[in-house]
């Protein structure tokens, strides 16, 4: 499915509720440069075999919402630039996101600049795992809600204006 609608720069909506992905390896920019994209219905989203969410949602610049809650990352390795410059999302949850296998994830959320709440509360350290991940992360308010493990490594790489939930790994 990589680059399955790359560039669809005047596709507004798209309804994917029946999409049968279950055997999907890679979803690499997939939804790339879709700019005008406001919605995009990806919540049945079956993505237990996906390796690759490099790019996915680049520049979707019109993005309103995203859910990607049901997302199943245990076999990403790589999920480098996923959210980049998504300039009008304000929120996303990523609160089903593991990174156990991840390697990549630089610039996860570059120049998101209206991004004001994330939840990563299943990512776990190494500090590598989160190398550069929150490069370009703008400056305005906001909060993460992490795990208690990662807590340490993330209050040095988040802008000084975001704030901390801290949730303790038990409560998952």
């Amino acid at each position: 499915m990589e680059k399955m609608f790359y560039d669809c720069i005047y596709l507004t909506s798209l309804d994917l509720s029946n999409f049968d992905t279950s055997n999907t390896k890679s979803t690499r920019e997939m939804f790339s440069n879709c700019e005008s994209s406001q919605y995009l219905n990806i919540e049945s989203f079956n993505t237990i075999n996906v390796q690759n969410m490099n790019i996915m949602f680049s520049h979707c610049s019109s993005l309103i919402s995203l859910n990607v809650s049901n997302f199943y990352t245990s076999a990403v390795t790589s999920m480098q630039s996923m959210f980049s410059h998504c300039i009008t999302l304000t929120s996303l949850d990523l609160s089903s996101f593991t990174n156990d296998k991840v390697i990549f994830a630089e610039d996860l959320f570059f120049n998101a600049s209206k991004l004001t709440y994330i939840d990563i509360r299943k990512f776990k350290g190494p500090e590598n795992k989160f190398n550069k991940m929150f490069n370009g992360l703008p400056d305005n308010e906001g909060k993460i809600v992490i795990n208690i493990d990662a807590m340490d490594i993330v209050k040095n790489l988040i802008p000084q204006n975001w704030s901390i939930e801290i949730i303790n790994i038990t409560d998952f």
